[in-house]
């Protein structure tokens, strides 16, 4: 069975809140803040301008529309599960819900066993894991504990511990 998180094209924008609803209008996408009014709508897409989502996130600010304001832009589902987002539009131009249909997925608590560049092992994992130098300092990724998800045939990292966790189980 496949989880929410399939299908999803990479980078997503994502937000930490979730919007109310979302209103379709010609080519525009709006969507109702969590805590706003019809009249308060926040364009995400005007699939007219004919450019790539970043490109036309730009031309949209100059806009009369009030835009909306990402917090993170995800370019993995690890980075996506490490930012604990709860609503994303997608570079398929599709939007997906993080805070609903909850489902338990293996998380299980590895050591670092070895470090090259940007690339980590972990203890009965083959294969690397990959972060951008700048998001850790590999001079205590030997001293923490990665969490890692299994999510869709696959391991990803999910939250990093100075201690070893019990928990075998996650709800995402």
């Amino acid at each position: 069975m496949r989880s929410k998180f399939y299908g999803i094209q990479f980078p997503i924008f994502t937000t930490k809140k979730t919007p109310q609803s979302e209103v379709y209008k010609q080519n525009k996408i709006f969507v109702v803040p969590s805590s706003g009014k019809e009249d308060n709508l926040i364009l995400v897409d005007d699939l007219s301008i004919n450019a790539t989502y970043p490109r036309r996130l730009e031309i949209m600010r100059l806009g009369p529309y009030k835009v909306i304001d990402y917090d993170f832009t995800c370019t993995n589902l690890s980075a996506l599960l490490l930012s604990r987002s709860r609503w994303g539009y997608d570079s398929a131009n599709k939007i997906h819900y993080f805070d609903s249909a909850y489902k338990e997925f293996r998380l299980s608590y590895r050591k670092v066993i070895k470090i090259r560049k940007n690339a980590f092992w972990l203890e009965g994992i083959s294969h690397p894991f990959e972060l951008p130098e700048f998001l850790i300092d590999f001079q205590d990724l030997k001293n923490l504990w990665v969490g890692v998800v299994y999510v869709d045939f696959c391991w990803h990292i999910y939250d990093f511990s100075p201690f070893y966790k019990r928990k075998d189980r996650i709800k995402l």
